[in-house]
């Protein structure tokens, strides 16, 4: 290995390549907002209201807002799709590929789970002091329903979960528990403020 770390064709090959490496690498971790362009996302209500908060404060309308916020991620992630097409193959072989993606959005009026059992809070995300369930109700794959939750989706899923939980509640502390659940409105403040809580929706009582 020495003899070959002394010749220049090997120091400038071994350079080219981990220049090749870190631009593949750099590429494949450029913001890639897959999921921003999915209908779904488009019609999301947490979606939406952004684009109307914008038009209001800059008085361009909202379908402008839109059309162009659109346009431009379409163009983004083509462009992108286009420079990483020739590293797919290094990417498959090398198990380098980028699996996860962040939020495509901001969630701007966020709400946390809130739960009561005969009156007292014993749950609340986030909350270091009301832990029940949270083994559950924290677990990664849990965590991802609830996010939908605070953006005022899948609200026939929400009750689901908390009619279940309130059974459990019931099993664990007897029938005559008293359950009370809600999307808690949050307002977060900066560092070392307090979280201003704006009121509850989707309230569930058992």
């Amino acid at each position: 290995m020495k003899d070959l770390e002394d010749r220049r064709w090997f120091t400038d090959l071994r350079a080219v390549l981990v220049l090749l490496h870190l631009v593949a690498i750099f590429c494949m971790g450029a913001p890639a907002p897959v999921g921003g362009l999915a209908p779904s996302t488009k019609e999301a209500p947490g979606v939406r209201q952004i684009f109307t908060d914008v038009s209001a404060s800059t008085g361009i309308p909202a379908e402008d807002l839109e059309t162009v916020t659109w346009t431009t991620l379409k163009v983004w992630l083509d462009a992108r799709d286009w420079i990483i097409k020739p590293f797919r193959p290094y990417y498959n072989r090398l198990g380098t590929r980028q699996s996860w993606r962040m939020m495509a959005v901001v969630n701007r009026r966020p709400a946390r789970v809130r739960i009561e059992l005969d009156g007292a809070l014993v749950y609340r995300t986030g909350d270091p002091d009301a832990r029940w369930m949270a083994e559950l109700l924290e677990a990664a794959r849990v965590r991802g329903v609830m996010f939908e939750w605070s953006w005022k989706t899948n609200r026939k899923q929400y009750t689901k979960m908390m009619e279940w939980l309130a059974e459990r509640a019931k099993e664990e502390r007897g029938p005559n528990t008293t359950f009370r659940s809600c999307m808690e409105r949050v307002k977060p403040g900066l560092p070392g403020e307090e979280t201003a809580i704006l009121g509850c929706k989707w309230v569930i009582e058992r």
